[in-house]
């Protein structure tokens, strides 16, 4: 190899290191920005911020510009081609990121809605004869839990449970339930949410002749959320906690045949 051959592939090389280093000083800029509640145009635009695939373009948002936005979130209505009447209205959080969210629990689904989400329910809504009088549970939906809202909108389901574990979550669940209750989208008696981790559902599968337990017949779970069994976030992007996981949707299910939406 001659030396200025060499010398490019050590230039080409060094290139790549200082690209690299700048990218990750970029991401921690914009950490901090984030964390002390600033945005500058420089950061957003950058490509080490950009999350390059929004969707599949299966559901269509358009802003809600009647309804006031605040610093809780903004709302969106969501609809289907495929559908022609349906409609639901959705909240979505700002996604700013405090050093409290950050403490306890993994934030990683509740920054956006993601295609994974999208998917899910159109999937669902595409198959809205598997949820006839059936009971539901979405198991740690995060901000939106948006298959289970489609499915109290779009069919004749007997009941959805909306679930998460964070506390931020299961409030703007209750908020997207009373809007779309307001807007006659939604039965009240078919949909709630609560702030139930795993570690409650574990209770009710340790103490199943409690009168009250609900066994469901479909379960939804979107593995881009994590959810929490024993104060610990368990996600099914880790080899530990699937075990678990898997040992409580299969206790959750009814006996009878069930159905156990992954996505």
């Amino acid at each position: 190899m001659s030396c200025t051959e060499s010398s490019k592939k050590l230039s080409t090389k060094s290139h790549a290191i200082d690209k690299r280093k700048n990218i990750s000083m970029q991401r921690w800029r914009i950490l901090k920005e984030v964390l002390l509640g600033r945005k500058s145009s420089e950061t957003c635009q950058h490509s080490a911020s950009v999350r390059r695939f929004k969707g599949f373009g299966l559901l269509t948002t358009q802003k809600l510009s009647y309804i006031e936005s605040d610093s809780f979130g903004e709302w969106y209505e969501y609809t289907m081609k495929d559908i022609p009447d349906f409609r639901m209205t959705i909240r979505q959080l700002p996604g700013v990121i405090t050093p409290e969210s950050l403490r306890g629990f993994n934030n990683t689904g509740n920054v956006c809605v993601w295609p994974a989400e999208e998917v899910m329910a159109y999937f669902c809504l595409q198959h809205t004869d598997w949820f006839s009088g059936k009971t539901v549970c979405e198991l740690g939906g995060g901000m939106t839990c948006l298959a289970g809202v489609a499915l109290s909108v779009a069919t004749d389901v007997s009941y959805v449970e909306l679930s998460d574990g964070n506390e931020e979550s299961v409030s703007n669940l209750k908020e997207i339930i009373k809007k779309n209750m307001e807007n006659d989208l939604v039965d009240k008696t078919k949909l709630s949410a609560s702030p139930k981790a795993l570690s409650f559902f574990h209770q009710q599968i340790l103490s199943k002749t409690r009168p009250g337990t609900i066994h469901y017949s479909l379960m939804l779970c979107v593995l881009l959320h994590p959810v929490h069994l024993y104060r610990q976030t368990i996600s099914l992007f880790f080899d530990e906690g699937r075990g678990d996981l898997v040992r409580t949707i299969e206790s959750l299910l009814k006996p009878e045949v069930c159905i156990c939406l992954l996505w």
